[in-house]
């Protein structure tokens, strides 16, 4: 990891039979689910090493997401399905049908009452977790590759999306479907990711123009732009303390690019693990 030699690889795992797209921690750091284009989700025990393997998609999984309580996990795919699992039992609980195109994220509510998901079909999805329907359909106007709700969403109403056209799209109200008007990040090319920061003041998007930019989202105006990659920046993750602005020199929004073999960096909030699922990651702070 460039720049910081307190990161070191602590668990390489291996078993997926195909390129690996998307893993993501458990709530209480146990357990690592790892999506992929074999068709699969493995969940990893990280203390036991028992794996627990979700078969049922069909098609490529490209993401998972944890409920906050760590009793299911979603999963992303091309099959154009969005499926829920209870991951102690490895049985599939839901198949959330709706989605026209490849549906490429998908991300629970704060409280675990929402789970949204983003697709090629220029939609995002809510979908009620009591009943499995849809609730809301947002439309993006372009592929969405990435949703992601707000950390301190009262309620889970604030919800961002990442386009295929540069855009960032944050949805204030989703009875009306309608944003508030955050504009085009002026990215050079399609977004892959977003994560917002842990008070909600900011949003990083990963870009295929090898750029991650910070914008702050009350209003509207990118505050960072993070250079140095090669490539394709598929993954961000933002690490900024509360109600700190972002600045090049405080390290606190990683990113990742894929290098040969590799497809997707995870990490602990503590940051005292990086895993890898195969190959040699590539990231910046």
């Amino acid at each position: 990891m460039a720049g910081n030699a307190a990161w070191a690889l602590e668990l390489e795992l291996s078993g997926h039979t195909a390129d690996v797209h998307g893993c993501g921690w458990s709530p209480n750091g146990t357990c690592l689910a790892i999506a992929s284009n074999d068709r699969t989700v493995r969940v990893w025990h990280v203390n036991t090493g028992e794996v627990a393997k979700l078969e049922g998609h069909g098609d490529h999984v490209w993401s998972c997401s944890w409920c906050p309580d760590g009793a299911r996990l979603a999963s992303a795919s091309s099959d154009k399905t969005v499926r829920v699992w209870n991951v102690d039992t490895e049985r599939e609980v839901a198949k959330l049908e709706g989605h026209t195109d490849i549906v490429f994220s998908c991300a629970w509510s704060p409280d675990g009452a929402r789970l949204a998901s983003a697709s090629h079909d220029e939609t995002v999805r809510v979908w009620d977790v009591n009943t499995w329907l849809e609730v809301y359909k947002l439309v993006h106007l372009c592929g969405v590759s990435w949703c992601a709700w707000r950390p301190d969403a009262r309620d889970g109403v604030q919800l961002a999306s990442a386009g295929d056209n540069g855009m960032i799209r944050v949805w204030e109200n989703l009875e009306t479907n309608t944003d508030d008007g955050l504009a085009d990040l002026e990215h050079g090319g399609q977004l892959y990711t977003c994560a917002w920061s842990p008070d909600g003041a900011y949003i990083a998007a990963a870009s295929a123009d090898g750029t991650v930019r910070v914008v702050e989202v009350n209003t509207g105006l990118m505050v960072a732009e993070l250079e140095g990659h090669a490539g394709n920046v598929y993954t961000c993750g933002a690490l900024m303390a509360p109600s700190s602005p972002p600045r090049r020199n405080t390290r606190r929004c990683a990113c990742g690019m894929p290098a040969p073999g590799a497809r997707w960096l995870s990490w602990r909030a503590t940051a005292t693990k990086l895993s890898r699922a195969r190959g040699a990651p590539t990231a910046r702070e």
